[in-house]
C-alpha cells in the first residue's frame, strides 16, 4: 500500500504502480515464507526432494491439495484468457467485468469473516480449551458434558450472530 502511494505520488503511471506494488508485496511474502521455512527446517545433507517418498502413502491428501488449488484458481485463468479478458501490460491480464464484481463480493464478506474469526477466538476458544483439557486431563463425565454443552451453546450463539 505504501509503495503504491509513493509511486503514485511520484507521478508514475497508475496501473503499473499498483501492479508493481502487488508484485512487490507477494515477493516480500515469498521471501518471508522461505526464511521461515529455513528457520523451522534447517539445511541438511538429505536430498531436497525426499518428501516425495511420502506421496504414495498419502496420495489422496496430495491429490486433494492439487485439485483444491486448481479449483480455486482455474476459473480466474479461464476468465482472463476468455472473451472477457484483456491484456493490461506484459504478463498481467484482467477481466474487469468479472474482477470488479468479484472484488466487491470479497469486500462484502470481509467484515463478516473478520467479525466471525474474532468472536470465535474471543468467545469460543476458551470454552473449547476447557472442554478438551477436561477430556485430556481426565475430567469427570459430568464436567465434560457440562463443558461440551457450554461450548456448543457458545458456538451456536456465534453462528447465529454471524448469520
Amino acid at each position: 500500500f505504501i509503495t503504491s502511494c509513493v509511486l503514485l505520488a511520484l507521478a508514475f503511471p497508475p496501473v503499473e504502480s499498483l501492479l508493481f506494488a502487488v508484485v512487490l508485496g507477494y515477493g516480500v511474502m515469498l521471501v518471508w515464507d522461505v526464511l521461515l521455512l529455513h528457520r523451522y527446517f534447517p539445511q541438511s545433507h538429505e536430498h531436497p526432494w525426499l518428501f516425495l517418498q511420502w506421496v504414495d502413502q498419502f496420495l489422496p491428501l496430495a491429490l486433494t491439495g492439487l485439485f483444491t488449488t486448481i479449483g480455486l484458481f482455474a476459473h480466474l485463468v479461464i476468465t482472463w484468457c476468455g472473451p472477457l479478458g484483456i491484456k493490461v501490460k506484459g504478463l498481467f491480464y484482467g477481466a474487469p467485468y468479472y474482477d470488479v464484481p468479484a472484488m466487491l463480493a470479497f469486500l462484502t464478506i470481509l467484515i463478516t469473516t473478520v467479525n466471525f474469526v474474532t468472536s470465535v477466538e474471543v468467545n469460543f476458544y476458551p470454552t473449547y480449551r476447557s472442554y478438551y483439557s477436561l477430556l485430556n486431563d481426565g475430567g469427570t463425565v459430568k464436567d465434560i458434558t457440562v463443558a461440551e454443552n457450554e461450548m456448543l451453546a457458545v458456538l451456536n450463539r456465534e453462528l447465529h450472530y454471524t448469520a
